[in-house]
């Protein structure tokens, strides 16, 4: 006999709206905070969305990794320090970028193994 599986709640399907303070170190030796929040699964499917191309005549896939971190950070910003949004995201230094895109959900971080699509 299997046993009966408890009915999750809103808490375990829903994200609440809080934010997350990140300290991002610089080379140097300053810092700057960013506050973020969780991606809901319609953020990531925007930002995946900005990610894929695809050639309406030569039916070719390309993927824009500038356009998926530019999205998903328009996305989960709250705020920073020193202040900047996500239509500054294009002139970060590259080592400021790179360390802020470490915070990020990567493309294909949500997408389900074989066995949680079983469950």
């Amino acid at each position: 006999m299997t046993a009966k599986k408890q009915i999750a709640s809103t808490t375990d399907i829903f994200i609440d709206a809080s934010e997350t303070e990140h300290t991002v170190e610089l080379e140097n030796g300053k810092c700057l905070k960013v506050w973020l929040r969780e991606p809901t699964w319609q953020n990531y499917t925007d930002a995946m969305r900005a990610f894929t191309k695809i050639d309406a005549k030569s039916q070719k896939i390309s993927a824009d990794f500038g356009a998926y971190y530019q999205e998903m950070l328009k996305r989960v910003l709250i705020k920073a320090d020193p202040k900047f949004d996500a239509s500054d995201f294009p002139r970060l230094r590259a080592d400021v970028g790179a360390r802020i895109q470490e915070l990020l959900v990567e493309p294909g971080d949500f997408t389900l193994s074989s066995d949680d699509a079983k469950n």
